[in-house]
C-alpha cells in the first residue's frame, strides 16, 4: 500500500510518500500551487511536478499510488473547489481528494480534526471544525479584502512606523536604526529603490521579511512602544479571529484545541506569545498546540483515513519525525 500527503501552499508546496508500514518514503518540495496566483495551468504542472519527483527514485507510474490527499490554497468557495477538481481529475491518480490547505494543518495539529487554527507566516489563514464537521475559515486572501496578518504585512508596517519615527510623523522608535543596520542601508528611503521596476533586487525586499519580523520583536522585547503597538495590533487580530470562529463553531464554555501554525507563531517570539497565551487562558478553556511537525502530516493522516486505516495518526507522526531526523531536516 501506497499514499501520499500533499500541502499546496501559496508560497511552497510539500508532498510526502508513506507505505502501509507507516515508513515515509520520498518528501519533496516544489513552488507555490495556489491556482488563484499562479493560474491553473501552471498549479496543475506544479502538482505533476511535485508528485512525479516523490515516485522518481522507485520506478513506479502515479496510479500506483492508492490515494493521495491534497491540502490546497485558493479551496476557498465552492467555484474554486470546482476548478481544482477539474484539473486534479487530469493528474491520471487512482484515488484522491482535496480540501483547504487550513484543514491539513488543523487535523496534523489536534489528530482528530476538531478545534481551530491560526497560521502567521509569510501569510495568514484562521481555519476552525467543530465535532458536527462544520467548518469556518477566515482570512488567507488579500489586503483589499480585510487581511491585515501574515508576514509581509507585519514586516511593512514595522518598516512604515520606522520611518514615520523619523521623520516625527510618528513616535520614536529603535526600529529605524535597527532596521537600517539589518537592511544594510543608510536610510530607508534608500528601500524606493526596491520599488523601481527594472530594480534587479526588487524581490530582496520582500526575501528579507522574516528577518525584518525578528528585528520587530527583537525591538518588542526591548520594550519599544511603537514595535509593541505593532505586536499588539497583530495579537488582536489574532484574538478576533479566533472569537469569531469558536462562536460560530463552539457552545460557550465548550474546551477546545489551539493549533499555533506558520514561522511566526512558531518561533514563539515572547512578546507575541505572552499577549495571546494570557489573554486566552482568561477567556478560554484551551489547549495550546505548536506542532513539532509540518502540515502535510496532516495530509497524509487523512489519505489513511480514507484507505480505511485506523488509529493511525500517531504513528504517522512519528514516521514522519523519523524521517526527517535521518534527513537531518528541523520543522
Amino acid at each position: 500500500m501506497l499514499f501520499a500527503g500533499i500541502d499546496g501552499g501559496g508560497t511552497k508546496t510539500k508532498g510526502a510518500l508513506m507505505n502501509g508500514n507507516l515508513e515515509v518514503l520520498n518528501v519533496v518540495n516544489v513552488g507555490g500551487s495556489n491556482f488563484q496566483s499562479i493560474g491553473v495551468k501552471k498549479a496543475k504542472e506544479r502538482f505533476e511536478e511535485l508528485l512525479n519527483r516523490l515516485i522518481e527514485p522507485f520506478n513506479m507510474n502515479l496510479s500506483e499510488i492508492d490515494f493521495v490527499y491534497f491540502g490546497i490554497a485558493g479551496a476557498d468557495r465552492p467555484k474554486d473547489f470546482e476548478i481544482i477538481d477539474g484539473f486534479l481529475k487530469e493528474l491520471g491518480l487512482k484515488a484522491y481528494d482535496f480540501h483547504n490547505d487550513g484543514w491539513i494543518a488543523l487535523k496534523s495539529g489536534t489528530v482528530d480534526g476538531v478545534g481551530i487554527l491560526v497560521t502567521l507566516g509569510t501569510g495568514s489563514v484562521a481555519f476552525g471544525m467543530n465535532k458536527k464537521n462544520e467548518w469556518k475559515r477566515i482570512g488567507g486572501f488579500w489586503g483589499l479584502l480585510g487581511d491585515w496578518l501574515g508576514g509581509y504585512s507585519l514586516a511593512s508596517k514595522a518598516i512604515s512606523a520606522a520611518q514615520r519615527g523619523k521623520d516625527e510623523r510618528g513616535f520614536p522608535t529603535i526600529l529605524y536604526n535597527k532596521l537600517r543596520n539589518f537592511l544594510n542601508v543608510d536610510s530607508l528611503l534608500d528601500l524606493i529603490e526596491y520599488e523601481y521596476y527594472d530594480f534587479e533586487g526588487k524581490n530582496d525586499l520582500r526575501q528579507k521579511a522574516i528577518g525584518i519580523i525578528k528585528t520587530l520583536f527583537e525591538c518588542a522585547e526591548e520594550f519599544d512602544g511603537v514595535a509593541l503597538e505593532i505586536v499588539w495590533e497583530a495579537a488582536k487580530e489574532i484574538l478576533k479571529t479566533i472569537d469569531i470562529l469558536y462562536k460560530s463553531l463552539f457552545d460557550e464554555g465548550e474546551p477546545f484545541k489551539l493549533v499555533l501554525e506558520g514561522s511566526v507563531l512558531k518561533a514563539r517570539y515572547k512578546s507575541l506569545t505572552n499577549m495571546l497565551e494570557n489573554a486566552l487562558k482568561s477567556k478560554y478553556d484551551v489547549e495550546l498546540i505548536y506542532p513539532d511537525h509540518d502540515p502535510v502530516v496532516g495530509a497524509l493522516m487523512l489519505a489513511a483515513e480514507n484507505l480505511g486505516m485506523k488509529n493511525v495518526e500517531r504513528k504517522i507522526i512519528e514516521g514522519y519525525l523519523e524521517y526527517q531526523k535521518q534527513k537531518g531536516v528541523i520543522s
